[in-house]
């Protein structure tokens, strides 16, 4: 079962498995997904945003969000619609988050609208976990197998994913979607998934 909470500064949409928490910070609504109390082993993964520089203003690396819409629909998908502004360029987004039977996921689709041609676009998220394997034969995946469940970040191409160490335990994980040089709109669609392993069950549905 999917429920949201809203307060002034955070807004959660919620499984028994994994919370999807928007947080307000100053200008801005900042995301991550968290245990929700009834999973086993799932790390920390929070967004970072940043606004394109100066001197790189074709590229932007993490969308700005400054509203935020969330509830969940009448099928019990929680869904979130956000847009902000950053420079000249306008994002919009949406986040789906469904309860399956043996696995959640997370689906969000961003577009990214300018006055300027803009080179790419890409969403950009650091994890508390051990390095991933990139499965390129199947798209641009990355995925981890974790005690009772595999975490999956996926994107849509031609969208692509990087992967880096960003600290001790930490990953920095981008998912970029590359545009024609003078194209004025550019889209990225990308996934995150928790996956129950075989016999094993990563979240009590009761909690």
């Amino acid at each position: 079962m999917v429920t949201t909470e809203t307060s002034s500064e955070v807004t959660a949409i919620i499984t028994p498995c994994v919370t999807l928490q928007f947080s307000w910070s100053g200008d801005r609504w900042k995301h991550e997904m968290i245990s929700a109390g009834g999973c086993e082993s799932i790390p920390r993964i929070w967004s970072v945003e940043m606004a394109s520089t100066v001197d790189e203003t074709a590229h932007c690396s993490g969308p700005i969000y400054e509203h935020l819409k969330a509830r969940v629909d009448e099928a019990g998908i929680g869904r979130a619609i956000l847009d902000g502004q950053g420079g000249s360029q306008h994002f919009t987004a949406s986040f789906s988050v469904e309860e399956r039977s043996e696995e959640v996921v997370i689906e969000v689709a961003v577009t990214d609208h300018s006055i300027d041609p803009i080179a790419s676009l890409d969403a950009t998220y650091l994890i508390e976990s051990s390095s991933g394997i990139l499965d390129s034969t199947q798209g641009a995946m990355i995925t981890w197998n974790i005690p009772a469940s595999r975490l999956i970040f996926e994107a849509e191409r031609p969208a692509t994913i990087e992967t880096q160490e960003a600290g001790i335990g930490t990953i920095r994980c981008r998912a970029i979607a590359p545009c024609k040089p003078s194209s004025e709109t550019v889209s990225l669609r990308y996934r995150w998934k928790w996956i129950m392993q075989p016999t094993k069950q990563i979240w009590n549905r009761q909690a």
